[in-house]
């Protein structure tokens, strides 16, 4: 056969190839299947920087580190006091999201999540869990960590 032959229908298989649509399999058992939930604009209506669009979804295309707490725990609040962990409103990074900053040692309960939150502005993941600061009843959302380290622990080690 001709060279250009086998170019053209090597191309023609890889394009055939790469435009097919991704299956997945279905997760593991004891994982969480939750969809896809929102798009969150974390743009302050009065400013004027182009807006921060950010991602939530769930499941294995999160590029977060591996989610290490669960729905029920109780967990601690790791981080250093002088980068306070943010307890938020909603699943979004933003200034106008943030409730109270907590500090470490803090104790919190796992009320809801993972939620995957891709901010297009830094590429960074952060898994997102809906939780009650045991102290004073608050409850809002906590990033659990990135990947330097985990700002949350299971409080039982």
């Amino acid at each position: 056969m001709p060279k250009p032959f086998i170019i053209v229908s090597l191309l023609i298989i890889l394009i055939s190839a790469c435009s097919r649509p991704y299956i997945t399999s279905t997760p593991p058992a004891g994982s969480f299947t939750s969809t896809p939930t929102a798009l969150f604009n974390t743009l302050n209506p009065i400013s004027t920087q182009t807006p921060s669009i950010v991602t939530a979804t769930a499941g294995p295309s999160c590029s977060a580190p591996e989610p290490r707490v669960e729905i029920g725990q109780k967990v601690t609040v790791t981080v250093e006091n002088w980068d306070r962990l943010k307890l938020r409103t909603e699943p979004v990074i933003s200034p106008d999201t943030v409730l109270l900053e907590l500090e470490q040692y803090s104790q919190l309960e796992i009320l809801e999540g993972p939620v995957c939150v891709s901010s297009t502005e830094t590429g960074d993941s952060y898994w997102f869990w809906k939780v009650k600061a045991i102290a004073h009843g608050k409850i809002g959302w906590v990033a659990e960590g990135d990947y330097s380290h985990y700002f949350i622990e299971n409080a039982h080690g």
